[in-house]
């Protein structure tokens, strides 16, 4: 049986999390330039409108999960010894 590498599966799961930051955050500039664009708002106060303060914070959720994998890719350990330590 083929146990799945938990090295690439955290890899993985970054990539993913990495396209869903990428997404919210051209969602949020697609909001910005609809508002602005649609003279709803001056671009100046765009950050003020609650359709673009919801894609901001969606944006920074997004970020928040995908710095967490981040780190937890950085501290995992490897599964098993590398084989030039072992020839140390």
């Amino acid at each position: 049986m083929n146990t799945p590498d938990p090295i690439i599966a955290a890899i993985e799961a970054h990539r993913r999390a990495y396209a869903e930051t990428c997404a919210a955050y051209d969602h949020q500039s697609a909001v910005e330039h609809e508002i602005v664009a649609g003279g709803r708002v001056s671009p100046g106060e765009a950050e003020s409108d609650l359709q673009w303060i919801a894609a901001n914070d969606a944006a920074g959720e997004a970020l928040t999960v995908q710095d967490d994998l981040a780190l937890k890719l950085l501290s995992r350990a490897p599964p098993h010894s590398s084989p030039i330590m072992s020839m140390l």
